[in-house]
């Protein structure tokens, strides 16, 4: 049916979006007060949809209880391809490299979601058609995939299928990001000034044309851009970084189908100044378009139509009592540590040795007269030039939680007067240089314990230590 509204402007709610993916910094946005949520990847090792949907009802419940709506999330990127330590590599933000479980997956999150923020808060599942076989970061250029749609369809787009099915609708995302990736297999002969499919209008509309994506499209599925302002873009248009064609990096991604341009890091460099000027002319330059030109504003006509269904979908009344949780909500954040728990504790994964080995490998658990050494991979990191620094690990964060399980206070199996942590940094400056001097620690050791984030030499020299 067709329904007139008219309204003020200033009665349309905006989108205030966020990512919200787990493991901390750098892809969860809102970590002050907020649950300590787990890995997409955590989540995949239980092989428990359950767990998937616990997660989604965190993060939709938390998100709406502070007044945001719209989730960039979950990552349904398929990793068929993993590349520990390269560029490019996704990590930990992924839920497998299985597609039928990474859409089942999917699914059961994105229905935590609607239901934990009571359909306040929408998804945009990210980044079809997929990034998983991605040689290189966005942080670097724009990759190139060396797949068909054929293959595509195999591998990375039944996740995505599966989340815009519509059945159930709980489980329907409202919303997909599009992915700066070139696919050599559809759009042809590869070159260096072919578009992204992200950008490119014709590759888009080819997997948006396909049968499963059609209904959901048509219905009013959003199509939303990744960040237009990231370096592999800047490069793409400007190899040399001479330039930063901001109105027309926007023009092209509106015009290859995305309805929400995502207008982050948007300037030739991280300057505030530039980019929120290059922000506010994008804008200007969209408006005057929009008088001028009747196939423009079609265009835009059609985005604003998905754009205020969603809305409506989730605001009904668009009255800021019904677009917003109550201020009850706010008590409950932060407190789902049992479900993180229980997830944590199902994604436990035996690598090494075989569970019939382990019991001589690891015949007992240390004795309270034995010695704990512990080493931490310590990074600092921050997120603008004048913030503090602050942990992504904490360094004493093992020695404490073995202290809060099995200390005095609690089994009394552990000695506290018997446990050492030392960081990354400290043990590659003994190897190197002899100080601080470890060797009687390491000596008398009767347990070595190493708490690594990953190895990555070029960003985090250091992380070479324990190798």
């Amino acid at each position: 049916y067709t329904e007139v509204i008219t309204r003020p402007p200033q009665g349309i709610p905006l989108f205030t979006a966020v990512s919200q993916e787990g493991d901390g910094y750098p892809h969860t946005s809102l970590r002050g007060g907020f649950t300590h949520l787990p890995s997409n990847m955590a989540v995949g090792a239980t092989w428990n949809d359950t767990h998937a949907r616990a997660f989604g009802m965190i993060v939709g419940g938390e998100l709406d209880a502070v007044g945001v709506n719209l989730l960039l999330g979950p990552s349904l990127d398929v990793l068929s391809e993993p590349r520990p330590g390269q560029s490019g590599d996704l990590g930990t933000r992924v839920f497998g490299g299985d597609p039928y479980w990474v859409g089942r997956l999917g699914q059961a999150y994105v229905g935590g979601v609607h239901l934990g923020s009571d359909w306040r808060v929408a998804t945009v599942a990210k980044h079809v058609p997929g990034l998983g076989a991605g040689d290189r970061s966005l942080e670097d250029e724009i990759a190139t995939v060396d797949k068909s749609l054929q293959d595509l369809r195999l591998i990375e787009l039944p996740p995505f299928f599966a989340v815009t099915h519509g059945d159930p609708i709980t489980e329907t995302t409202d919303a997909l990001m599009s992915a700066h990736i070139r696919y050599r297999g559809f759009q042809g002969s590869i070159r260096y000034v072919t578009q992204p499919i992200s950008l490119n209008a014709q590759g888009l509309q080819e997997i948006l044309t396909q049968p499963e994506l059609v209904p959901w499209r048509e219905a009013g599925g959003v199509l939303v851009s990744d960040s237009l302002g990231v370096p592999a873009v800047r490069r793409h248009y400007s190899p040399e970084l001479e330039s930063f064609p901001h109105r027309q990096i926007a023009l092209d991604a509106f015009m290859a189908g995305n309805d929400l341009l995502t207008l982050s890091r948007f300037a030739l460099t991280d300057s505030w100044e530039d980019h929120v000027r290059n922000v506010t002319d994008t804008i200007l330059f969209f408006q005057a378009r929009y008088e001028e030109d009747e196939t423009f504003r079609s265009r835009v006509d059609q985005s604003v139509r998905r754009i205020l269904t969603l809305k409506r979908r989730m605001c009904p009344e668009f009255s800021l009592d019904g677009c917003t949780g109550s201020a009850e909500e706010l008590t409950a954040i932060g407190t789902a540590n049992t479900s993180v728990a229980q997830i944590a504790q199902g994604a436990v994964t035996l690598l090494y040795p075989a569970v019939d080995e382990l019991a001589v490998r690891l015949p007992r658990p240390p004795r309270q007269d034995e010695n704990i050494l512990i080493f931490t991979d310590s990074r600092e990191v921050r997120e603008c030039d004048r913030c503090l620094p602050f942990y992504l690990l904490n360094p004493r964060a093992l020695e404490e939680m073995i202290l809060r399980l099995y200390g005095p206070e609690a089994t009394g199996q552990v000695d506290p007067e018997r446990i050492r942590s030392y960081t990354f940094a400290e043990l590659h400056a003994f190897l190197q240089y002899g100080s601080p001097d470890m060797v009687t620690a390491i000596v008398e050791s009767d347990w070595i314990l190493f708490s690594m984030i990953d190895y990555d030499t070029y960003d985090y020299p250091r992380s070479m230590a324990l190798k």
